[in-house]
């Protein structure tokens, strides 16, 4: 099942994770749609009240939308040298201890909410646990992510 995820991934190359692309353009055009209804309609019937001036707010979520279409940023990158997270390094492979995909429930949620378990060991020789968050709008899967880890994690240990 692994290696169904990791026939791509070459050892001086690198697996990075960003934000999926078609949802963010299928929400721009939705919300700038809005919009453009919501600014016609005042021009039609400038006395209607203020129900339709509402859809005015979507401009809002439109632009951050079509600011994430634009945006290059990488969320995780994974490669040879270790992990990295938001452009930060939070470890190397030898400071590496484990990795997990935890689904972390509750009571009234109507969407996923998976979480990525990190172990690994800082400068100061203290273990350290954190939890990142991994959305639907990521363009790679857990499990894509889980095997780039085990993949890159274990380059540098023999046989």
């Amino acid at each position: 099942m692994t290696n169904r995820y990791t026939k791509n991934l070459q050892p001086e190359g690198a697996f990075t994770v960003g934000e999926e692309r078609g949802l963010s353009v299928a929400l721009a055009v939705v919300f700038a749609g809005m919009f453009l209804y919501a600014v016609a309609d005042i021009f039609r019937n400038p006395d209607a009240g203020i129900n339709n001036r509402l859809l005015l707010l979507a401009v809002i979520p439109a632009f951050i939308f079509f600011r994430k279409i634009r945006s290059k940023l990488v969320i995780m990158k994974i490669d040879a040298a270790g992990f990295s997270y938001y452009g930060r390094r939070l470890f190397t492979w030898p400071q590496f201890v484990s990795a997990k995909v935890v689904e972390e429930g509750g009571t009234s949620r109507f969407s996923d909410n998976f979480k990525l378990h990190l172990k690994y060991y800082r400068e100061d020789g203290n273990l350290y646990h954190r939890k990142l968050p991994l959305s639907n709008t990521q363009n790679k899967a857990e499990e894509e992510i889980i095997a780039a880890i085990r993949f890159y994690s274990g380059l540098g240990q023999t046989p």
